[in-house]
């Protein structure tokens, strides 16, 4: 193989293999934002089996929104534009909508004092992303 040929194959898997942590850290870190609610919350085993998919698919929802406007979770922006006012509020609505559906769907499995304090959890984080957005402008 030519020199040439080595060094553009070694760049080339250094560079993917450079994303793939990234990708798995985004994945950790998901899991064990999940972990720490479904702990502060408390809740029995009943009540993980039945809220794990209510707010495993609120946060891929969110991500999928975060990407259609060029964002991941972190705040940093994918693509050289960032968004005007209209398209982070009309993120903000989708998001907001998510939000509410999630309330919706927990409402029958957690208790009034769960709630609220799931409600207090949607905050903070609401307030951490929109920081990390803040920050990234």
């Amino acid at each position: 193989m030519k020199p040439l040929t080595i060094v553009i194959v070694l760049l080339t898997l250094s560079l993917t293999s450079a994303h793939l942590p990234a990708d798995d850290d985004r994945a950790a870190m998901a899991q064990a934002q999940m972990q720490q609610t479904m702990e502060r919350l408390e809740l029995t085993d009943e009540q993980i089996e039945q809220a794990r998919p209510v707010l495993q698919g609120a946060a891929s929802a969110q991500r999928e929104i975060l990407a259609s406007y060029g964002m991941d979770p972190q705040g940093r922006q994918n693509s050289a534009s960032k968004p005007g006012i209209r398209q982070m509020m009309a993120m903000r609505d989708e998001m907001t909508a998510v939000r509410e559906n999630t309330l919706e769907e927990l409402d029958p499995i957690l208790s009034d004092e769960q709630m609220k304090e799931f409600k207090l959890i949607q905050e903070e984080r609401q307030a951490e992303m929109r920081e990390r957005i803040r920050a990234s402008r």
